[in-house]
């Protein structure tokens, strides 16, 4: 069975499910009024908006996810940080860091943003700056 068919199939049971259950709470409402009709117009619309309630629920966590870096991307960025910093006095570059930690150059850089807040040149520079301000406070030479 393809994952679209079951996918369908899943779907059109949690719609059935809802139905039912809209169907139990409008009965059991009727019984407390005795009346004998119940409104599937207004059990459908109910049930819809329970639909959409759960799907916004799933947009939420799945949006959540997306944010947020896995262990693995966060691993491999963890270990450009410490690879940049060991090395930073090198050529560097973002395809050559990506493909380092089997990554494409975009994700890598996104990942980079996420975790460490900068981009990896802006990072690479912030190193190199702060090398060679110490390189100047620590000697006698002029600029």
């Amino acid at each position: 069975m393809s994952n679209k068919m079951t996918l369908t199939k899943l779907i059109m049971l949690i719609v059935a499910y809802a139905i039912k259950r809209q169907v139990r709470k409008a009965g059991a409402l009727n019984d407390g009024l005795k009346k004998t009709h119940i409104d599937f117009e207004e059990i459908i619309q109910a049930t819809i908006k329970e639909l959409e309630r759960a799907n916004e629920k799933l947009d939420e966590k799945s949006t959540a996810r997306l944010r947020t870096p896995t262990a693995l991307a966060e691993q491999k960025v963890r270990w450009v940080i410490k690879f940049i910093r060991d090395n930073y006095t090198a050529d560097i570059s973002r395809e050559g860091l990506a493909a380092a930690v089997e990554m494409s150059p975009d994700h890598l850089s996104r990942m980079f943003n996420r975790i460490n807040g900068m981009r990896i040149g802006e990072y690479v520079n912030q190193l190199r700056l702060e090398d060679a301000a110490r390189r100047l406070r620590d000697s006698d030479a002029s600029v």
